[in-house]
């Protein structure tokens, strides 16, 4: 028994000496909180930030990071959650969206495409034919938008691990190489060179008597894509703390990665970082309130989080915004 003991205090002693307060968030004070909102996208654009979607028919909020303030825009054209939407040439696109009520949410089956100079909605291009799904990661990386994982029914059956880059130049999609792993409530982030893709779970996984079994399935491997060649490879150090529903972010040579839920009450809040240099993970701080279903922004070597849910599930939906200014 004392030497269990020794050993679990050893344990944390090293789980302490991993977190440092290098990484610190602090809660933004502003006059009137965004909508409360989970399952949402958050993303920088036009060197604003934008709060998107969430289950229910939301307005569109963005933030002035230097006035502090939000302000409400117009409403998305349909309801749309569990995606990770991207900037490209000025205007959102999102991809990889859901649409109507748990546990069979539809996915969306094209790209939808904010313009905040103007505050109107399109609709772009059709998502690859047989391959449309929600609750998947997308990324922009030049003029093309990667999309991994997600699942084709809500939260019920089709969890995959497909992957998928279309081309804005020739409005062509490419069927991509399988990821290694099938999840869903995945995201990624890239720093050019390689895609990285980080957390989520396999939400078709159900135990008779236990729908919601898949909260048990989060997934700590984390897949990288070269871009040059289109191979995968799984990467020997894995996810410190795996979640799903987290939010990720490239930034100063580093892969961002928090929030997110799991088997457990609350949301997550640590602030996990793949130091690409040193091919290793780290917990560098917490957020002040642990949440899911949101994003990870980056604004002038400053990360923001907003919105989403601070407990397993869907509540409390929170409305706060957070920041952490970054250190070489």
């Amino acid at each position: 028994m004392k030497k269990k003991a020794y050993l679990f205090f050893i344990v944390l002693g090293c789980l302490a000496l991993m977190e440092t307060s290098a990484q610190a968030f602090e809660t933004i004070t502003v006059d009137t909180e965004a909508t409360p909102r989970h399952e949402c996208g958050f993303v920088a654009c036009r060197d604003e930030l934008f709060l998107i979607g969430g289950r229910g028919v939301k307005p569109v909020e963005r933030f002035d990071p230097q006035g502090g303030s939000w302000q409400q825009l117009n409403k998305t054209p349909l309801e749309i959650h569990h995606f990770q939407p991207v900037s490209y040439n000025q205007k959102v696109y999102i991809a990889g969206a859901f649409t109507g009520k748990y546990p069979h949410e539809v996915p969306v089956g094209e790209l939808l495409v904010y313009d905040p100079g103007t505050d109107r909605w399109s609709t772009g291009p059709d998502m690859p034919k047989g391959r449309e799904r929600g609750a998947a990661a997308c990324v922009v990386v030049g003029d093309k938008l990667f999309l991994v994982g997600g699942i084709l029914d809500g939260h019920s059956s089709g969890t995959v691990a497909w992957a998928d880059v279309y081309d804005f130049r020739s409005g062509e999609w490419q069927t991509l190489p399988d990821a290694p792993n099938e999840r869903d409530h995945v995201v990624a982030a890239s720093d050019g060179a390689y895609l990285y893709v980080l957390g989520g779970r396999e939400s078709d996984f159900h135990k008779p008597g236990n729908f919601a079994a898949f909260f048990s399935t989060t997934q700590r491997a984390v897949g990288r894509l070269n871009l040059e060649t289109y191979e995968w490879e799984t990467l020997p150090d894995s996810l410190p703390v795996p979640t799903a529903g987290g939010a990720a972010a490239f930034a100063k040579g580093k892969i961002y990665y928090t929030a997110g839920e799991s088997g457990q009450k609350s949301a997550h809040d640590q602030v996990q970082v793949y130091d690409i240099a040193m091919s290793s993970w780290s917990i560098v701080g917490r957020l002040q309130r642990g949440r899911h279903g949101t994003g990870l922004a980056v604004l002038d070597d400053v990360l923001y989080t907003a919105a989403g849910s601070g407990n397993q599930g869907g509540g409390p939906e929170l409305g706060s915004i957070e920041q952490c200014p970054l250190t070489d």
